[in-house]
């Protein structure tokens, strides 16, 4: 998918968003306007207050991986609930506790109102998504960005010679994912603690399956 209108150079938790998202660059997934619009007291709200002014600061990448993934996992979350993104993408005004309230009203699964199993939730329909993705092909190098964003800098306005950098949010993303940072592939001991046994199965058999064909190629034989 090609990009969205926003531009990764000058709001640096987009260009992260664009790279780790299942569907390609797509603002739809994990967004941020916390730092995009400065909402420092939704921030506080949410965050550890020593971080308020980084995360804001939509050029500077620190933070940035925890941010998305916190995202990624919201937006999960509203999607299905089946609600619209706004009031939980811009304005910031509903979180994951608020989520957790209406899914227990609407399908009476009032598990969801624990803030530990709605963690769980969000966290297994992320990683389900990119292990189905995995799955049809994917590799870690799909995590990643055209050179425009990461080598082109922006040319003019208040952005002027910014680029994303990428590998520092994207090792903190993997980091709280708890995704290998070799391959890009969600870990056993997570995939089992948020109830996808079987999908760990699938993934190291997988995980096989690409060791032996890049073994065979290394060595030039025929599959």
């Amino acid at each position: 998918m090609e990009a969205s209108g926003q531009d990764g150079r000058p709001h640096k938790s987009l260009g992260l968003t664009y790279a780790i998202n299942v569907r390609g660059a797509d603002h739809l997934t994990s967004l941020s306007s916390l730092d995009e619009l400065g909402y420092k007291d939704e921030i506080k709200r949410r965050y550890k207050r020593e971080t308020v002014n980084i995360l804001a600061n939509r050029w500077d990448e620190k933070y940035k991986g925890y941010l998305v993934a916190d995202m990624e996992e919201l937006y999960a979350l509203c999607d299905s609930a089946l609600l619209c993104k706004y009031g939980v993408m811009w304005p910031p005004i509903y979180y994951h506790q608020d989520l957790g309230k209406v899914i227990s009203a609407v399908t009476g699964f009032t598990e969801y109102e624990n803030p530990k199993e709605l963690s769980k939730l969000a966290r297994r329909i992320c990683h389900l998504r990119r292990c189905f993705n995995i799955r049809l092909g994917w590799s870690k190098e799909n995590d990643t960005l055209h050179p425009r964003f990461t080598e082109e800098p922006m040319p003019t306005g208040p952005a002027k010679g910014q680029v994303v950098h990428l590998e520092p949010m994207l090792r903190e993303y993997y980091e709280v994912r708890k995704y290998d940072w070799k391959t890009g592939y969600p870990t056993k001991k997570e995939l089992e603690e948020v109830g996808l046994e079987e999908v760990a199965k699938e993934l190291k058999r997988r995980k096989k399956l690409v060791e032996i064909y890049r073994g065979k190629k290394a060595f030039n034989i025929k599959k």
